[in-house]
């Protein structure tokens, strides 16, 4: 449903909505949809609030959390950088000019406002070293599994954030019963979990796809890189060097799913690669 900004309505409202509900433009749209079970789509209908707080309390808990977080950047930085923080911390590009937008694209950076593995293991960092000060190593471990769980349903649960959150689980999991975390196996588990729980994000969500691809061009391109251009061990400042082989490998990896959904592809983080490496 598309509406106008105002009235704000939240999760846990129960609305009464006029409006003729229609078929999506296209078949694209339409899949897209579908795998959300959404099967129609209404633009700019009568809507009344009937009620609140109707949801889940502790959904509703959550979204506070995020919508004070996402508050408390607008009151102390400018529109701009607001919006782009949010994007970085909560993910989303909700706020960005669609100049900046454009730009993302052409230069490869669009992936800084996409919640992946980074969100997560700043998390895990953050909430385990709190927890395990205070309290038993088992009970620490206990809290930052459920803190992962909140983070996912917090933002929203989008296939990134889900991808990245299983398999900090499974990495939290590994240690606490002392079994070697495997990365390749943890991306095949995480992938089945997430097919099993809704089959239509393998043909009709390209997060998905563009989540696990990036991935799986870290883990199986980048070493293949590293031996055509005989790489040795990185010593360069910051490991920049690391940094963008790692980064030109998901670029990669990532580049049909772009170019066949969205017309474009960017050959920044390729450029620089070759133009700095030696």
């Amino acid at each position: 449903m598309k509406a106008s900004l105002y009235p704000r309505f939240e999760y846990g409202d129960n609305l009464k909505i006029n409006g003729l509900i229609q078929k999506p433009s296209t078949a694209e749209y339409a899949g897209y949809l579908e795998k959300e079970k959404i099967s129609g789509v209404v633009s700019f209908s009568e809507i009344n609030i009937l009620s609140r707080h109707n949801g889940s309390v502790l959904k509703e808990k959550l979204f506070k959390i995020k919508n004070t977080i996402s508050e408390s950047f607008q009151k102390f930085l400018n529109v701009k950088e607001a919006a782009f923080l949010n994007g970085l911390t909560l993910g989303g590009t909700s706020g960005l000019s669609d100049d900046f937008k454009r730009a993302m694209s052409l230069s490869g950076t669009t992936h800084l406002v996409a919640l992946s593995g980074y969100n997560i293991t700043i998390l895990v960092w953050i909430t385990m070293g709190i927890f395990i000060y205070f309290l038993p190593r088992r009970l620490s471990f206990i809290l930052t599994f459920i803190a992962i769980f909140a983070f996912v349903a917090m933002t929203g649960a989008e296939s990134s954030v889900v991808r990245a959150g299983i398999m900090g689980m499974l990495i939290l999991l590994a240690r606490e019963v002392g079994r070697i975390y495997d990365f390749r196996n943890a991306i095949i588990l995480a992938a089945l979990v997430m097919v099993l729980i809704n089959p239509k994000v393998l043909v009709f969500d390209i997060g998905f796809e563009l989540s696990f691809l990036a991935l799986l061009g870290i883990v199986y391109l980048r070493p293949t890189l590293i031996k055509i251009f005989k790489i040795k061990e990185d010593i360069s400042f910051l490991s920049w060097r690391d940094n963008l082989l790692t980064t030109a490998s998901a670029q990669l990896a990532v580049a049909p799913i772009l170019i066949a959904n969205f017309g474009n592809f960017s050959l920044t983080s390729l450029f620089l690669m070759f133009l700095f490496w030696n």
